[in-house]
């Protein structure tokens, strides 16, 4: 029995996780904002 399909959906999912959180460290780290943390609007500073 091969369990292929939901292999391939869990790897599918995990992947996207960590690009997800990658992003965040991308565009939070060089900002000197915190990782953890509710996101903001950046025109209007409120949040999301």
């Amino acid at each position: 029995m091969q369990a292929t399909g939901p292999l391939a959906i869990f790897f599918f999912v995990l992947g996207l996780t960590f690009g997800s959180f990658g992003n965040v460290l991308i565009l939070r780290l060089p900002r000197d904002k915190k990782i953890i943390g509710r996101s903001q609007c950046p025109k209007c500073k409120a949040q999301l």
